[in-house]
């Protein structure tokens, strides 16, 4: 499974009109309307996990059969455990 990252040059949430982004991963937080506006036209598939503004647990998805939701967290999982094992082993900057 490739990883990917928003594109953030082209996301821009308001109040950030003179903020330029640039195409890079970082390891700071990011406001969540730059992370699904970066993801504009990029995705075939998606599954929007997230807290609302009361605290609450938002999900939506294109998807309709839980499965292939089950199966699409269950990857991102692995790709997120491994991520983290290969930072710890100073296999990624």
């Amino acid at each position: 499974m490739k990883v990917s990252y928003p594109k953030l040059h082209s996301a821009r949430p308001k109040g950030n009109q003179n903020v330029e982004r640039l195409p890079v991963v970082t390891s700071l937080d990011l406001h969540p309307d730059t992370v699904v506006l970066g993801a504009i036209g990029q995705l075939d598939e998606v599954f929007i996990i997230g807290y609302d503004h009361e605290g609450d647990l938002y999900c939506a998805s294109n998807r309709a059969d839980g499965a292939d939701l089950l199966w699409l967290l269950e990857q991102a999982k692995k790709q997120l455990l491994k991520a983290a094992s290969d930072l710890e082993q100073g296999l990624v900057s």
